[in-house]
Parts: structure tokens; C-alpha cells; sequence
């Protein structure tokens, strides 16, 4: 949460340039001219917050459901990765809130799909929804 905020703080300071200094003269100050991104961080995860909820999870209770080893939490999300990345598990997991369960047990393990399913579900929303700044937090 405290890395959280001090992203939202570092992303809500504003710049300012300068009265003698034209934006597109000098590199930096065209870099600072860029346009954010269009959602702040807190609507971003507000619309993350509602969409768990469509799939039936609540967002205090993730730390919960996260595996606690970081091997535990990459094999999540290669499976998170997997879904979002094919075509008919992505379709099959919006359109009915859950898990392609038999299509993925030809490449994983029942126990890693049962076990870290809210984990697995909350990350592959984040990778299928390109939360920009909530994409910060997963392993790489």
C-alpha cells in the first residue's frame, strides 16, 4: 500500500516550465510535455475493484490468496499470462467468470490451478484489462 502511494504522489506532481523556455526546444522539457495517461491511478483501481467483484472476489482478501513463495506467484502468473494470451481461454473467462479449468489442465497442475485460483484471476484481469499502473506489481 505505501508503494502504492508514493506512485500515486510521484504521478499527480505537476511540472512546470519555465516562462523563457519553449517545450519543444530542449529534450526534457518536450518529455515533460508528454500527455499522461487519461485515468488517474485511484480510478484505475477502482474499475480493477469492480471488476473483481464481477468475478466473485474481493479485494481485501487478495493478500490471502497470494502464494507466498516467489516461484509459487511466477508459475501464477505464466498461467495468468497463458489466458490472457490465448484467444478462446480469454473468451471463455470473461464471458463466464472463471477459470478455463479443463483446457488448463493439459499444461498445468490441478493443484497450482485450485490452489492460487483469486490470484490467477485477478492477475490475468490485470494483464487482460493493460492496467498500466497495477502492471507495476507483477512479478516479471
Amino acid at each position: 500500500m505505501i508503494s502504492w502511494l508514493k506512485r500515486r504522489i510521484f504521478i499527480s506532481n505537476t511540472y512546470t516550465l519555465p516562462d523563457n523556455v519553449n517545450p519543444i526546444t530542449t529534450r526534457s522539457s518536450a518529455a515533460t510535455c508528454l500527455e499522461p495517461k487519461t485515468i488517474s491511478p485511484d480510478k484505475e483501481v477502482e474499475h480493477y475493484k469492480s471488476r473483481l467483484l464481477q468475478f466473485g472476489i474481493d479485494i481485501c482478501q487478495m493478500p490471502k490468496w497470494t502464494p507466498q513463495t516467489k516461484n509459487r506467484r511466477k508459475e501464477a502468473f505464466i498461467i495468468a499470462s497463458y489466458i490472457a494470451n490465448d484467444i478462446e481461454l480469454r473468451s471463455f473467462f470473461l464471458n463466464k467468470k472463471s477459470l478455463p479449468t479443463s483446457q488448463l489442465l493439459k499444461n498445468f497442475q490441478k493443484k497450482s490451478i485450485t490452489r492460487y485460483a483469486p490470484y490467477i484471476i485477478a492477475t490475468a484481469l490485470i494483464v487482460i484489462e493493460d492496467y498500466h499502473y497495477l502492471k507495476g506489481y507483477l512479478p516479471e
